[in-house]
C-alpha cells in the first residue's frame, strides 16, 4: 500500500514539473538550494471554487520583493493603529515601499 502511495506522490511532481516547466528537456524548475523558479511567462492558476491559503497558519512567515520573511502582524482595530502605523506593517513585510 505505501508502494502506491509513493508512486501517486512522484507521479503528482512529476506533473507539476512537467506543467511549470513546459515540455520534456526544457530544464528542471527546482533550484539546489531546494527553491522553486518560474521563468517569465508562466501563470500560476488556481481553483475558482475552494480558493487557496497561501501560508496556512499566522505563525509562517512570508515576505515580498526580497524582504525578509516574517510572521503574521497584527493591527489593531477599533482606532487604535494610526495610517503610519499600517503603512510600518505593509513595507515590512514588502507590500509596499517608502519612496
Amino acid at each position: 500500500m505505501s508502494e502506491d502511495i509513493n508512486s501517486d506522490v512522484i507521479h503528482v511532481k512529476e506533473l507539476i514539473v512537467k506543467n511549470i516547466n513546459g515540455p520534456e528537456g526544457q530544464g528542471n524548475p527546482f533550484t539546489a538550494r531546494g527553491g522553486l523558479i518560474i521563468t517569465g511567462g508562466k501563470n500560476i492558476e488556481l481553483g475558482t471554487t475552494t480558493g487557496t491559503k497561501i501560508g496556512t497558519a499566522n505563525t509562517q512567515k512570508i515576505g515580498f520583493w526580497g524582504v525578509t520573511p516574517i510572521v503574521q502582524p497584527i493591527a489593531a482595530t477599533g482606532g487604535g493603529m494610526t495610517v503610519d502605523q499600517l503603512l510600518v506593517i505593509l513595507q515590512t513585510t514588502g507590500i509596499v515601499k517608502q519612496a
